[in-house]
């Protein structure tokens, strides 16, 4: 497109068979209130008016032009909206964008009476065996690594209170603390042996296995 230039960028999307319509998001520059004009129609049956300014923006530094539509509400907030439709009144282009809500009932009302986001069947069909999945047993040894990690913790912590509270004239040593307290302490070493052991356990699983052998040799199906 850049070697298109902006004229043929923009005609692009007619030769492709799409048009675009849609809001502007992002900080845009407000259009002075005095170039508004009153658009006025008879569309679908309807009556409408929008104080609409209609101009050419250029986008992606240039290479692309669009076509911009800027409604003014009552309020003084100003809408933009963005089309490559060149060829229609103005008015319309305002009427498309603030009328789209239309096409999301019609969706609804669809998924209400036809059910279309219901399954057609409840069969399945054979899957690939050979899919690769995470491994469930590295998922088990997580489990058991978060509840090793928070019995350390907490070991940890009781034995630090412990030693904040240790009377120094009972037992002055770090020896005597120890052995005052060697139950816990023991536990707590336990503790960090098995998070060790764990660890070496998950590192020598394959983080990914055939879906196969993750159910087990159960069939491998899908809807």
């Amino acid at each position: 497109t850049e070697a298109a230039g902006p004229q043929s960028c923009s005609r692009e999307f007619l030769a492709l068979g799409f048009d675009v319509l849609t809001y502007r998001k992002g900080r845009v520059e407000e259009i002075p209130k005095k170039l508004f004009r009153i658009h006025r129609a008879r569309i679908d049956g309807r009556a409408v008016e929008y104080h609409l300014h209609d101009k050419r923006v250029p986008l992606l530094q240039g290479h692309l032009r669009l076509r911009q539509v800027t409604r003014l509400c009552d309020d003084g907030h100003q809408t933009t909206i963005l089309t490559s439709r060149l060829d229609l009144e103005t008015v319309e282009v305002a009427y498309r964008m603030f009328e789209r809500w239309r096409q999301e009932n019609f969706f609804k009302y669809m998924r209400d009476e036809f059910e279309i986001d219901a399954l057609a069947e409840h069969a399945v069909e054979p899957d690939d065996p050979t899919r690769t999945v995470p491994n469930p047993a590295r998922r088990d040894l997580d489990t058991q690594l978060k509840a090793a990690r928070a019995e350390e913790t907490k070991l940890a912590q009781k034995y630090g209170r412990a030693a904040l509270d240790n009377p120094e004239a009972k037992r002055p040593t770090a020896r005597g603390f120890k052995i005052a307290h060697g139950k816990i302490g023991n536990a707590l070493r336990k503790a960090t042996q098995r998070i060790a052991a764990l660890r070496q356990q998950r590192a020598a699983l394959p983080e990914r296995v055939p879906v196969v052998e993750a159910l087990g040799g159960r069939p491998v199906v899908k809807l």
